[in-house]
């Protein structure tokens, strides 16, 4: 992710405290535990060599480009910047698009992005791989803060959409003694 490398570029010191802060602002990536766990035993000495190889790995879809973009909605959202955009929806045709994003969330291997739509009066979720454009920052229009608490909002939520006015439901699954541990980590 270019954010990533932009703090690469960066003191290696100063690189390892910005991923710090960038992580703990994420959910479900690493627990705050262990974020300061690696904060206080990983000396910034050997920081340096760890920044050449590999040591983590998270699911990554190398089909879709929509990881390009991913960089700006992420600054869009810390800055409050209004974003305007072609959308080409699953189903439909392409139009522009006017979003205040909120809140990036991955799931099955595409991004999504939770913001509200002036033309909807609404938040909307909108699929990264779907955005058409570069997106550009529209200067003259006032950020839209969202009411959501988006810290819970997904706790009862399977997937990247919460319909309103849907009650949840519960599910019932039968499943073998010997898949029971696996599917409990699920």
């Amino acid at each position: 992710i270019d954010i990533i490398h932009y703090m690469k570029d960066r003191a290696p010191s100063v690189y390892f405290r910005q991923l710090c802060g960038l992580l703990s602002k994420s959910k479900g990536l690493l627990t705050d535990e262990w974020l300061e766990d690696m904060h206080i035993h990983l000396k910034e000495d050997n920081a340096e060599t760890l920044y050449n190889q590999r040591i983590i790995e998270f699911e990554h879809n190398d089909n879709f480009d929509a990881d390009q973009y991913l960089p700006v909605f992420f600054k869009a959202i810390y800055e409050q910047k209004v974003l305007s955009f072609i959308y080409n929806p699953y189903s439909g045709k392409k139009y522009e698009l006017e979003l205040h994003p909120h809140y990036l969330k991955q799931y099955r291997k595409i991004w999504y992005v939770y913001g509200y739509v002036d033309a909807c009066k609404s938040e909307q979720c909108v699929a990264l791989d779907r955005v058409a454009s570069e997106p550009n920052i529209l200067k003259d229009v006032s950020f839209h803060k969202s009411e959501i608490i988006f810290n819970s909002y997904f706790e009862d939520v399977v997937g990247a959409t919460k319909y309103t006015g849907q009650k949840v439901s519960k599910v019932f699954l039968q499943i073998k003694s010997s898949d029971y541990t696996m599917m409990m980590n699920k």
